[in-house]
């Protein structure tokens, strides 16, 4: 919500607000993800792998 209140603030272009639904859905999609019980240890590796991803795509929005 930060994000998209700053991007309101000083007026971001659509790139922004593309890259700001596509980390949205990334972060809803790991969120989903961690409910499941039981995760093996992998999977936190992945989903940090995911966090650099979704930082780059805000990076490049």
């Amino acid at each position: 919500m930060l994000l998209a209140w700053l991007g309101v603030v000083i007026h971001l272009h659509l790139a922004f607000w593309i890259s700001l639904a596509v980390a949205t859905i990334g972060w809803i999609w790991q969120s989903l993800g961690l409910r499941k019980q039981d995760l093996p240890n992998p999977v936190y590796g992945q989903m940090f792998r995911q966090n650099v991803w979704i930082g780059f795509i805000l990076l490049a929005g």
